[in-house]
């Protein structure tokens, strides 16, 4: 988690409506609906979690869309994860409050944790 953590530090979270991406591939079908940014350290890492500090908010979304899935990239802006995301309950990576964007709207992620799947 620790290799994951250093690849996020100052990475931004995009997240997007329509289909998610297979594998990291550039080519992305869905609209980009906002883009929130990560701190530098992205967070601690802690018995296989890494615990995200504080998420910049997105006070200006681009577009209107349903958020269906993020990516986190790195600094540089190259692929890290994708991610599904949905409301509570839906079984998806990211739970959201709600996924219905409004374009100049905000958007916040009160917290994040990223599970190593394998611990």
């Amino acid at each position: 988690m620790q290799v994951v953590a250093d690849q996020l530090d100052g990475g931004t979270m995009r997240f997007y409506d329509g289909d998610m991406a297979v594998g990291g591939d550039l080519v992305i079908t869905g609209t980009l609906i906002a883009t929130l940014g990560l701190s530098n350290p992205s967070g601690v890492v802690s018995v296989g979690r890494l615990i995200l500090d504080p998420i910049s908010p997105d006070l200006t979304i681009d577009a209107t869309g349903t958020i269906t899935w993020v990516r986190l990239v790195d600094s540089g802006g190259l692929f890290v994860m994708d991610l599904d995301c949905g409301v509570a309950d839906s079984g998806a990576a990211v739970i959201l409050t709600k996924v219905d964007a409004i374009i100049n709207g905000s958007i916040s992620v009160s917290s994040g944790v990223i599970v190593d799947g394998n611990s």
